[in-house]
């Protein structure tokens, strides 16, 4: 049978506050026998005294009665020494008991957020996977309209008979900016049968956080791999672009 984590708690409680009902009578008993002990430790002093002044038959007995009477207390507190000792001992068993009892009953709501969180955290993650698949996507699809349209002024200036960097320095001669046809993605030279591998000038982070940096790195890779894919069936192809 499960107890219930409340049924535990009130069994605790409950044992704890007779443990300590428990040691407070003892206590209680103990020093009402200490304040016979010292009444009769008191009465023994003044008989001893009387009999050292006054050897007599009467003394001698009051003195041995007093004394027997003390015999009698420090016996009696020496008995209740074990049960209280165990009184003692039963109380620091209930505390510790107790204290475990809360202890555990807080590890079942800490396990109860833990578990709330953990299935937050697996719903952010399932929505970043799924926004990262569709925001590649559209980064990729927008990377391979960005390099048509930049694979266009090579054909523009064949038709002037210029270099594309004849035809980027006229359009800035008239006054207009030419770094839109520089920052693009461009293939690289081919040597031998390694394919042409695509370089992008990727803007900077949003900040200077290592989350961001992580981020611009994950992105160009993806990028990068988009254009690499298209390379070992088309390196001629890459080549002649």
């Amino acid at each position: 049978m499960t107890i219930s984590p409340d049924a535990r708690w009130k069994n605790a409680d409950l044992e704890l506050a007779n443990a300590r009902i428990e040691l407070e009578r003892t206590k209680v008993g103990r020093g009402k026998l200490s304040t016979l002990r010292d009444k009769h430790e008191a009465e023994y002093n003044v008989a001893l005294q009387d009999w050292s002044r006054n050897k007599t038959d009467e003394a001698l007995t009051r003195m041995r009665d007093a004394r027997s009477r003390l015999n009698t207390v420090q016996e009696l507190l020496a008995e209740d020494a074990v049960p209280y000792a165990r009184a003692e001992a039963e109380l620091a068993r209930c505390q510790a008991q107790m204290t475990q009892v809360e202890v555990v009953l807080q590890a079942i709501e800490l396990a109860g957020a833990l578990g709330r969180q953990q299935e937050y955290f697996s719903d952010d993650v399932r929505h970043l996977q799924s926004t990262i698949v569709e925001l590649m996507d559209r980064l990729r699809k927008t990377a391979d309209a960005w390099e048509a349209l930049h694979l266009r002024q090579y054909a523009l200036a064949e038709e002037a008979g210029l270099s594309a960097v004849q035809l980027q320095r006229k359009v800035e001669a008239w006054g207009f900016d030419p770094n839109p046809l520089k920052l693009v993605l461009t293939p690289t030279q081919i040597v031998g049968n390694v394919p042409a591998q695509r370089m992008f000038k990727f803007p900077n982070a949003v900040d200077g956080s290592d989350l961001a940096q992580y981020v611009k790195r994950v992105v160009m890779q993806g990028v990068t791999n988009s254009q690499t894919d298209k390379a070992p069936g088309s390196a001629e192809a890459g080549a002649d672009a």
